[in-house]
Formats: structure tokens, C-alpha cells, sequence
């Protein structure tokens, strides 16, 4: 049986992805905060993590393989890289939610008008991105992160978006 781990699965495209995922009879683990409440019942493997605490990530997925990890929660560069060495020997291949924030404003972009390989990331935590142009910036950041280091084979799936619908966490 295939495995899969979604950071994140409770919230917007997640919970469809880990339906989906379920319905093709794939093991699915979701790693999240615990704070909001899934229907899965049974059908998941439920891990808690905090994505801005390294070692809570180390522990909650020690001893643990996936063949791929859906990843609906990086919102920062550092992010990407704790991720990216945690799991670098427990995955097949790591699908990344980005999103079309990456491209400048306006439209019509093509996938060539972002270079991840190319930006140059700085690391950064959740924190220190602000506002829609420091989500810009995590995002682009974290696919360079991802793709400039690559440990395993990654994709980026950039998402539509509009600045109006960016809301934040704490």
C-alpha cells in the first residue's frame, strides 16, 4: 500500500487531498498543530507538530517513512530547510503548495517567469514575513530552499491566489 504524509490536511485543499487520498486506498498520516478537528475518524494516522519548532518535527517523524509528503504548511524559508533535512532519508518525493505568488504582479505568468533555482533564499522564520509581500518572499524562499538543495525529487504546485484572500496565523 502507498503511504502519504500531509502537513497540514485539515484545512481548504488539504482535506479534499487527504479524501482523495484515502478513496485511492493510501495510508495517509496528517501532521498538525491538533488544533483543528478532521473527519477522518480512523481512516488517518494523526501526528502533531509545530512547524516552527525543529525538534518537535525530528521527534514526530522519527523512525517513520513515507513514499510522498504533501506540504500545505511552509510558510517560511527555514521552514523548507528543517523540513527538507528532517525527512531527506523518509520519502520518495515531497509536493510543495506554493503558490502563483511567487511571479511578480499581474498576469499571464509562465512557469519559466520564477526561477527557484536561481533566488537567492535568505533564512528566515514564519515570523519575519509580513503582510502579502513578505508571503511573496517565504514562498519564493521556500522553493529555493527546496529545489537548490534537493535531497529527494521535489514539485511545486503553484496555487492561483489574490492578496485579498492571504490570511495569516499566528
Amino acid at each position: 500500500m502507498k503511504t502519504a504524509l500531509i502537513l497540514g490536511g485539515t484545512q481548504f485543499v488539504g482535506k479534499r487531498l487527504v479524501s482523495l487520498l484515502i478513496e485511492k486506498n493510501v495510508h495517509v498520516t496528517i501532521a498538525t498543530r491538533g488544533i483543528t478537528p478532521d473527519s477522518f475518524g480512523d481512516s488517518v494516522d494523526r501526528i502533531i507538530i509545530t512547524r516552527e519548532d525543529r525538534a518537535s518535527m525530528e521527534s514526530a517523524f522519527q523512525g517513520k517513512r513515507w513514499d510522498v509528503v504533501f506540504d500545505q504548511t511552509c510558510y517560511s524559508s527555514q521552514e523548507a530547510l528543517d523540513t527538507r533535512e528532517i525527512l531527506k532519508d523518509k520519502i520518495g518525493k515531497y509536493i510543495f503548495t506554493s503558490s502563483q505568488a511567487v511571479y511578480a504582479n499581474g498576469t499571464k505568468h509562465k512557469e519559466e517567469d520564477f526561477n527557484p533555482f536561481s533566488f537567492h533564499a535568505l533564512l528566515k522564520p514564519r515570523s519575519a514575513y509580513k503582510g502579502y509581500v513578505g508571503y511573496q518572499e517565504a514562498k519564493r524562499a521556500a522553493e529555493a530552499v527546496l529545489f537548490q538543495q534537493e535531497t529527494f525529487p521535489v514539485v511545486a504546485v503553484r496555487f492561483p491566489i489574490e492578496e485579498k484572500t492571504i490570511i495569516r496565523s499566528g
